[in-house]
């Protein structure tokens, strides 16, 4: 282990750019499942407009999460050539996959249907752009 961290020493802002965003990921992602299941059983109307619309302040809070991993998913893609070793682009892809993982999920709470699949299409259009840039 001691072995690979000395291998990958070059990815040293990218394990501290990843982990920030993991640890908050999962915080918020914590808070909205439990938000969630006090607005089981509500249309969509119900649920934006539930707590003086505190609905906003999570769907807000889901896409400033949705668009900092697309910048790092396209900050880790570019920066997947300028890696001198296997180890750190393999490393670099692994932490690519977990983020667009953390993406998927921030999708997966957001409960309502329609707001889904806004995200879901900011994603998919983030994601072309990224491809374009490249």
């Amino acid at each position: 282990m001691k072995e690979f961290f000395k291998k990958t020493r070059e990815l040293s802002w990218e394990y501290i750019v990843f982990s920030i965003y993991l640890v908050c990921s999962i915080i918020f992602c914590s808070l909205l499942n439990s938000y969630n299941k006090k607005l089981t059983g509500k249309n969509p109307l119900e649920v934006m407009l539930y707590d003086n619309g505190s609905s906003w302040n999570y769907l807000i809070w889901a896409f400033v999460l949705i668009i900092a991993g697309c910048v790092i998913l396209s900050v880790f893609w570019k920066f997947r050539n300028k890696v001198s070793n296997t180890e750190s682009v393999l490393t670099l892809l692994g932490l690519m996959i977990l983020t667009a993982v953390i993406i998927i999920m921030l999708i997966y709470f957001i409960q309502n249907p329609i707001l889904r699949a806004v995200a879901i299409l900011f994603l998919g259009g983030s994601s072309f752009m990224a491809a374009l840039n490249d």
